[in-house]
């Protein structure tokens, strides 16, 4: 069972979203480094998130449910200047809109390092990580920190060893480019199926 001090922590995707657009707009950036790059990520992240606002999810054709008796709390661990962060949460949260029984949350990384500890992805802190919660807090599934068969990508890029940072990051974008959402929908419909 997660503690409820995060949930209590957290903010709503909503908020999120406003304090990225600040964050943006003001040069600033969240957690506690504030280098010129993660400035320039969180102002570039928040322009894709305006993006991704107007996506639409198919959830039929993802499989995700719409209605459920009881309800399920997305709790993401994540920070403005991720860019999978950017590209995943308004996806996901277009999708807990579409439904009665989801409800997105995020809460900061470097703030809580006890939790991200906890949902390591291969022993990183590779965010966003997004934890299915019930209503007495239990953890019922994780997903992130990106759609698996982007992640199996740029771990394919990494093993050739001599991409570097931005040609990781450029592929990663025409790969996100291409998608629309499309399997990180079919992910949360396969992940929902499991604990609903």
């Amino acid at each position: 069972m997660l503690n409820p001090i995060y949930i209590s922590n957290s903010h709503s995707y909503d908020v999120y979203y406003s304090l990225a657009g600040k964050m943006a707009e003001e040069g600033g950036t969240s957690g506690p480094d504030k280098t010129e790059s993660l400035v320039g990520y969180t102002k570039l992240n928040f322009s894709r998130m305006k993006r991704l606002e107007k996506q639409e999810i198919d959830l039929d054709a993802a499989g995700i449910p719409r209605y459920r008796p009881a309800p399920l709390t997305l709790l993401a661990i994540t920070e403005t200047w991720c860019g999978d962060a950017a590209q995943n949460l308004p996806i996901i949260n277009n999708i807990a809109k579409q439904t009665d029984y989801l409800s997105l949350r995020t809460i900061w990384r470097d703030e809580y390092p006890e939790l991200m500890e906890q949902f390591l992805t291969n022993g990183s802190k590779s965010i966003p990580k997004v934890i299915v919660l019930d209503g007495k807090n239990s953890v019922l599934g994780t997903w992130g920190p990106r759609p698996q068969v982007l992640q199996e990508l740029v771990a394919a890029l990494k093993a050739k060893g001599a991409v570097d940072y931005k040609e990781i990051s450029e592929e990663v974008q025409r790969w996100y480019n291409q998608d629309k959402g499309i399997s990180l929908a079919m992910e949360f419909g396969h992940l929902l199926q499991t604990v609903l």
